[in-house]
C-alpha cells in the first residue's frame, strides 16, 4: 500500500461476511467479550477506517485518529486493532510478533478477522510488531516487479507521538518537508537507514503505519525518510 496505491490494501471494506469463523471455534475464550471488542456496525466502521487509512497513506507522517470508538484487546493499541479488523481476513495473512501475540489477540483476530496469526514473515500480507521487529534485513514480502502489491505492510506499535527522535520526511503527498516524531522509534539514525533501504527498493518495499492508542500515522515505502 502507498499514496499512489501501489501496495498490498486494495480490499474495499464491504458489508459481506468477512469469513465463516464462528464463536465456538475460539476455543476456551470469552466469547461475548471478543464479539464486544470488534465493531459496532462492521461494513460502516471499517468504511470509515479504511478511508482514514488511505488519507494517512497520502498524507506521509501526519498524524490520524481512528475515526470511532473501540475496545481493543492487550497489548494492541485501539489503532492497532482497527487497522487489523480493517484489513485482516483469511486470504490476509498476519504475522504477530511473539511480543504482542498473546492468545487474547489470537481469538481476537481468528474471531473478527477469520485470521490465524502465521509463522512464516515472507507469508504475511500485514505483520504487526515494534520499531525492533522491523530493524535492518528482515524476510518480509517487498512485492515482485510484476506485482509490487504483493508486498508486507508493517504495523509498528509506538509508544507516543509527540516525543523521540525525529526524521523528517520528503516526497509524494509532502509539499516540502513533514518532521515525523515517534517515541519507540529506536535510533533515528537506525530507524532512518531501515526506511531508506526500504525507499530504494520503489517500487517494490513495504509500507508502514504507526500506531498509538486511537491514533496512527503512515510512511508508504514512495516516503524519502532522513535523520536530523
Amino acid at each position: 500500500m502507498s499514496s499512489e496505491l501501489d501496495g498490498p490494501i486494495t480490499r474495499v471494506p464491504s458489508d459481506e461476511p468477512r469469513s465463516d469463523v464462528k464463536g465456538g471455534d475460539v476455543i476456551g475464550a470469552d466469547v461475548k467479550g471478543i464479539a464486544a471488542q470488534g465493531f459496532a456496525d462492521p461494513a460502516i466502521d471499517s468504511a470509515q477506517v479504511f478511508r482514514a487509512i488511505m488519507d494517512a497513506m497520502a498524507h506521509p507522517g501526519v498524524v490520524v485518529e481512528v475515526p470511532l470508538l473501540l475496545k481493543a484487546p492487550e497489548p494492541l493499541s485501539t489503532a492497532a486493532a482497527a487497522m487489523l479488523l480493517t484489513l485482516a481476513d483469511s486470504d490476509a495473512p498476519v504475522w504477530v510478533d511473539p511480543a504482542l501475540c498473546s492468545k487474547a489477540v489470537q481469538d481476537y483476530l481468528r474471531f473478527h478477522c477469520g485470521a490465524v496469526p502465521c509463522e512464516a514473515e515472507a507469508d504475511a500480507v500485514f505483520a504487526l510488531g515494534t520499531c525492533a521487529t522491523f530493524l535492518g534485513d528482515h524476510p518480509f514480502a517487498i512485492g515482485t516487479p510484476e506485482y509490487p502489491d504483493r508486498s508486507t505492510t508493517c504495523i509498528i506499535e509506538v509508544s507516543g507521538f509527540e516525543t523521540g527522535t525525529p526524521v523528517r520526511l520528503s516526497g509524494p503527498g509532502i509539499a516540502d518537508h513533514q518532521e515525523f516524531h515517534a517515541c519507540g522509534l529506536c535510533c533515528g539514525a537506525d530507524f532512518a537507514r531501515t526506511m531508506q533501504a526500504n525507499h530504494a527498493l520503489y517500487p517494490l518495499g513495504r509500507d508502514f503505519i504507526f500506531t498509538h492508542e486511537n491514533r496512527f500515522a503512515a510512511i508508504p515505502r514512495s516516503t524519502v525518510v532522513e535523520a536530523l
